[in-house]
């Protein structure tokens, strides 16, 4: 349960943030435990914060003018995945990221 605080924390915290560019971050390909328009594996996050905020700025690139509606952390496959499902207009996806590599690190 630690865990799950910790994320919330960190989003809140993120959403106070600039928008930045992670500096050494990738995202590889990765497999989803639910149905995903897109699928990453975040690569080179130092920690929560680091990771999170990665993933904000893809959706800023890649996904401009999309609210972000809801986000979900996942277990599966023995892999943790954050899940946001994005919306503009009556368009809607979800975007899937495996955190594994960068969750419950601070």
């Amino acid at each position: 349960m630690g865990g799950i605080i910790r994320v919330i924390i960190a989003v809140a915290l993120l959403c106070s943030l600039p928008a930045v560019a992670q500096a050494g971050i990738r995202f590889g390909p990765a497999t989803c435990p639910v149905p995903a328009d897109a699928a990453f594996k975040v690569l080179g996050a130092r920690g929560e914060l680091d990771g999170v905020a990665s993933e904000y700025a893809w959706l800023r690139k890649n996904r401009p003018g999309w609210r972000r509606d809801r986000q979900v952390l996942l277990n599966g496959n023995g892999r943790l995945y954050d899940v946001l499902d994005i919306s503009k207009g009556s368009a809607k996806q979800a975007i899937c990221f495996d955190i594994s590599d960068f969750f419950g690190k601070m």
